[in-house]
């Protein structure tokens, strides 16, 4: 019996700890700094910061010993972005030679390294990836669910696809770890896009017309930064960006109807700063040559506009040209 050890007591990280646990009947240890959520999540198996009123299988269980993960044969990465490194810190001394981990989180490590780059330089353990259009919510609540699974080894690829088998989890696969990360970083920003667009026109057609022009300079970005733009038609292409491109519940999306409808006049008010305007920054000034920054009209426009060297209107204008 493979065992799983989630690092995380979020939202993502209960809802997937769950999933194996009640589909599988395999015990997942959700790893967590809370003591007191620890408690509860044991004593009354549920999560009730993220998911009250939300029973847990009770083959899920908590722990705040780091000690943990020095028995896990699979380790799930399930914390923010910015914490992920410092977490991969901690837990290196506790992993064994042979554990398979898997980046969950979404976003850029140091300067342009991916998450995974960052925590194989730390770990020294082959990382895979999987990302993919979910919302924790419907994960907790056993809705079919797809995820890419990025590896270069097929052992690592069986493990984790037999630990869903019996789940409403659907998985597609690659062997392009760095591309399916990066999918996961650019599409936050054209989410950020479509969000302005639909605040100032709220309208069907001119949003596909965006939509479709996002997804193929998401391709160059990918094909540019990765060598790999195939990706794009993976889970974690298309189906995230319309995932966090057109659904209310998205950050970066939401940030986008924002500054679209006057709330904010620039990306960092009220700090105001998600993963993709962090992303954006960086991939933009990584494309320092104008050869390449002519290749992403859209994303230039968006640089100004976060910049505040044109206005809404006129970013409007010039993404719909």
């Amino acid at each position: 019996m493979t065992a799983v050890v989630v690092a995380g007591g979020g939202a993502m990280g209960t809802a997937l700890a769950n999933v194996i646990a009640l589909t599988n009947g395999k015990p997942v240890k959700l790893y967590l700094r809370d003591r007191s959520l620890r408690d509860t999540i044991n004593q009354r198996h549920e999560n009730p910061k993220y998911f009250p009123a939300t029973p847990l299988c009770h083959d899920v269980s908590a722990s705040t010993e780091i000690e943990c993960f020095s028995r896990a044969e699979v380790v799930f990465l399930a914390v923010p972005s910015g914490a992920i490194l410092k977490m991969a810190e901690s837990i290196k001394p506790y992993l064994d030679k042979d554990v398979i981990l898997v980046n969950l989180a979404k976003g850029l490590g140091v300067g342009m390294n991916t998450l995974v780059q960052g925590v194989e330089e730390i770990t020294g353990r082959e990382t895979c990836s999987m990302k993919g259009p979910t919302f924790a919510c419907e994960i907790i609540r056993n809705s079919p669910t797809a995820f890419t699974l990025a590896t270069t080894r097929d052992e690592v690829r069986d493990c984790i696809t037999a630990l869903f088998q019996n789940s409403q989890v659907r998985l597609d696969y690659s062997s392009n770890i760095n591309g399916v990360e990066f999918s996961s970083i650019l599409k936050n920003i054209y989410a950020i896009v479509i969000g302005v667009v639909d605040a100032q026109l709220n309208s069907a057609n001119a949003r596909f017309l965006v939509m479709t022009k996002a997804s193929w300079e998401m391709r160059e970005a990918l094909d540019l930064l990765t060598g790999g733009g195939d990706v794009i038609h993976k889970y974690c292409g298309y189906g995230d960006l319309g995932l966090t491109a057109l659904n209310d519940m998205s950050r970066n999306r939401t940030l986008g109807l924002l500054i679209g409808k006057g709330f904010l006049s620039s990306v960092g008010e009220q700090g105001v700063i998600l993963e993709g305007a962090k992303a954006l920054n960086a991939i933009w000034d990584s494309l320092g040559q104008s050869s390449h920054r002519q290749r992403f009209p859209i994303m230039g426009a968006l640089a100004g506009l976060v910049a505040g060297e044109i206005d809404v209107q006129q970013f409007v204008a010039d993404v719909l040209e």
